[in-house]
């Protein structure tokens, strides 16, 4: 049985679903929600990956290093996602704006594996190459912020 959202977990929920919500906005986080499962960006991925690969030892170490965080995170996120069964928010309140999906999510929601993979990426880029961690971190931010 999934853990009930206390009321800091409500609120937070509701500032940042609801405070922050503007049609302009929706369109941006709903990319960074869901947009990892769209071919467009999938693409786009394996084609970066694909470059970095070729470009060099130092790109190609960075690559395969972020694959491997991105792999290991997303694992132990739905692991503790799974041992923690926290309740989603779409899942256990009345009112909420649910962007980017057609259908409430039901699974267990307490860690989300996106943001956790992002910022994995995030991480290693960073540590590898500094400045090119940036936009890395920015994209893990809204990743987080969208789920």
């Amino acid at each position: 049985m999934a853990h009930v959202l206390g009321p800091i977990d409500v609120s937070l929920f509701h500032w940042i679903n609801s405070g922050w919500a503007h049609p302009a906005l929706d369109p941006i986080f709903a990319f960074f929600s869901t947009g990892i499962k769209g071919w467009p960006l999938r693409v786009a991925l394996v084609a970066l990956f694909l470059y970095f690969i070729v470009k060099g030892r130092e790109t190609r170490t960075a690559a395969l290093l972020a694959v491997a965080a991105w792999l290991v995170s997303n694992e132990l996120a739905d692991a503790l996602k799974d041992g923690l069964q926290g309740a989603r928010p779409c899942a256990e309140l009345v009112t909420f704006r649910l962007i980017g999906y057609d259908h409430p999510l039901t699974s267990f929601g307490s860690i989300s594996a996106h943001a956790a993979s992002t910022a994995a990426a995030a991480t290693v880029f960073t540590l590898r190459f500094n400045w090119w961690g940036v936009p890395w971190i920015f994209a893990s931010l809204l990743t987080g912020l969208s789920r």
